[in-house]
Parts: C-alpha cells; sequence; structure tokens
C-alpha cells in the first residue's frame, strides 16, 4: 500500500516544498522582480500579508486601492503630492467596494496611521457579486473571516487540478508555460516589484514600447477593438448594501482625518459612470473629491495609453495624479 500511495506522497511534498500559490509561507518578496513570474498569485492575500509582513517594518500611512487598475499608480508620485515617506499599494485582482471595505477595516482595527487614501474605481468595482473564481480571487482570511484551515484547502485542492497539475510539472522540467494547455493562472509576464509599497509594474512593456511603438501593438491590434462613437453608459450599480459599505468607509476617513480622493478609471470600453452611481459618490465623499475620467475622451481615444484593453498605462496613471494633485 505504501509503494502505491508513494507518488501522492511525492506529490504532496513537491506542494509543500515549492509553494507554487506562495500562500503557506512569509515571503520577502512575493515576486521575482524583472523575471517571468509563470504564476498568477492571489493578489488579495499578497496584499494583505505583505503588509501583515512589514507593518511594523515601515510606518505606513498613505495607502492606494482599487483593482488591477490601480497597480500602475507609482506610490513615489502619490506620496510626492500627499508629503507621505510610507504609502502602500493594497489592491485585488478583481477588487470590489466590498473588499476595499474590508481592507478600511482591517487597517482601522489594527490601529493603522490612515492620512491620505487614494481609491482608484470603474463601473466593474461597483459590481455586485465578488468575482472569487479560481485561486487568485480568494480573499485572505484576515478580510473574510474563513479559517485558515479552510482557506489553504482551496488551493490545495487546486494544485491537483488537472490542467493546473500537468502544467505545472511541465513547468517544472521544462522551465516555461507549456503552450498546450490553457489555464488562467499560468503565464509568463514579467513584473517589476518593490515589496516595501507593494507595487506592480510592467517596466518590460514599457521599455518595449520606448524601444519599438509599432513592435509592441502590433500583435495586440485585435485586442483593441473597435468602438461606438456615441457615449454610452454603465448600468447603475451601487445598491443599499455598496452604499452603507461606502458610508462605513468615509466614517474611517473621518475618524482618522484622511484625506480622500477617488479616480474613476479612464477605461477602453469608454463606458461613462452612470449618474446615479456617480452622484452617490459626490455626497458620499464630496463633489471636490471625486475625479471621473470615463467615457470617450482624450485618453480613452488613443489605444496606446493601454497595455492591452483592460489596463491603461503608467504614463496615463501619471498623468491623473498630476491633474489632480497640481490644482490643490
Amino acid at each position: 500500500m505504501s509503494i502505491f500511495m508513494m507518488p501522492v506522497f511525492i506529490l504532496i511534498g513537491i506542494y509543500l516544498v515549492n509553494d507554487p500559490f506562495k500562500v503557506l509561507y512569509k515571503y520577502p518578496s512575493y515576486y521575482i522582480s524583472d523575471r517571468d513570474n509563470y504564476i498568477e498569485l492571489d493578489r488579495d492575500y499578497v496584499s494583505t500579508q505583505n503588509y501583515l509582513n512589514n507593518r511594523n517594518k515601515y510606518p505606513y500611512d498613505s495607502y492606494i486601492f482599487g483593482n488591477s487598475r490601480s497597480e500602475f499608480y507609482p506610490v513615489s508620485v502619490f506620496g510626492k503630492y500627499v508629503h507621505a515617506a510610507y504609502c502602500y499599494h493594497f489592491d485585488a485582482f478583481g477588487e470590489n467596494i466590498r473588499g476595499i471595505e474590508r481592507k478600511m477595516n482591517l487597517l482601522d482595527k489594527e490601529g493603522a496611521t490612515i492620512n491620505n487614501v487614494f481609491f482608484v474605481v470603474d463601473h466593474e468595482v461597483f459590481e455586485d457579486k465578488d468575482k472569487l473564481v479560481g485561486p487568485t480571487r480568494t480573499k485572505h482570511p484576515a478580510l473574510s473571516g474563513e479559517s485558515m484551515l479552510n482557506f489553504q484547502l482551496k488551493f490545495f485542492m487546486f494544485y491537483f487540478n488537472k490542467n493546473f497539475f500537468l502544467s505545472y510539472m511541465y513547468l517544472l522540467i521544462n522551465k516555461k508555460v507549456d503552450p498546450k494547455i490553457k489555464i488562467k493562472v499560468m503565464n509568463e509576464i514579467n513584473y517589476h516589484y518593490i515589496p516595501a509599497t507593494n507595487e506592480l509594474s510592467l517596466k518590460s512593456y514599457e521599455d518595449s514600447i520606448a524601444k519599438n511603438q509599432g513592435e509592441f501593438y502590433q500583435p495586440r491590434m485585435k485586442l483593441f477593438y473597435k468602438r461606438d462613437t456615441v457615449m454610452k453608459y454603465s448600468d447603475p450599480g451601487i445598491n443599499d448594501e455598496q452604499k452603507t459599505l461606502l458610508l462605513h468607509i468615509s466614517a474611517i476617513l473621518k475618524t482618522h482625518h484622511a484625506t480622500c480622493k477617488i479616480v474613476i478609471n479612464p477605461l477602453y470600453d469608454q463606458l461613462k459612470l452612470n449618474s446615479k452611481d456617480l452622484n452617490i459618490l459626490y455626497q458620499v465623499f464630496g463633489k471636490k473629491n471625486v475625479f471621473d475620467f470615463s467615457g470617450i475622451n482624450g485618453i480613452t481615444g488613443n489605444y496606446t495609453n493601454y497595455y492591452e484593453n483592460s489596463h491603461y498605462r503608467t504614463k496615463i496613471a501619471v498623468k491623473i495624479l498630476d491633474s489632480i494633485y497640481s490644482k490643490r
């Protein structure tokens, strides 16, 4: 019996030693900076655990919240405008208002200093359902209240998912992703990562664009679909529950006497945030603190402002920060 079970023990051992999803142990850096990272990590877990790992080392007082589109706002630029030396990216893939509220609540309960907050949102952030699809969309137990055992079991079971398992074994042997097996959490993406601030950036993409813009965009042109020339609006997204969460976020900000700015993303889909959601943001956070870059405009009209049809470039994030804070 033990002989037949030996392969299973070996595979479990590989999981325990390699920790492919980086959820078993604490790491000084969750990404290998400026090299291909083949397995997509749970960004919610990384952002939360990296904060917990470093909160006593760095006196954070300013934070950037949002989905993956918020990742490309440089903390160096944000920190300069709010006069903060220690800023932190507290983002998550597929983030929504519930996730942002939980992270704000965690900071408040942990007794963190909150002086400045920058929210990066769009109509997808106001979708009612959590995008908990696969291991990259799982909330950290410190946010969800889930037991650590249940959290770990999700990743352990996914490890034995046929497609992931075969692709992972191929990766271990060949040091590259198997092109024949398509699975979302396996890719070859080169991040520039700063553990102290949890900042991710696509420096390799920017270097490629600077070297030859046409060569970078030509194979990606099929991603940049044709848009309508008539302004279209997103469906209302902020329901009563979400408004309650927004009011709680606002209450935490007031308790800490924190400054707050909210950016509505300039997405390639050119959907304008509907007036109902916009007015709620005005009511809760003040009109002077909400900046709407959605819809048809000079940013969204130019595909070279994007890496693909979902994420705008760092230069646009910097432009937005400059336009907001320089006016002060």
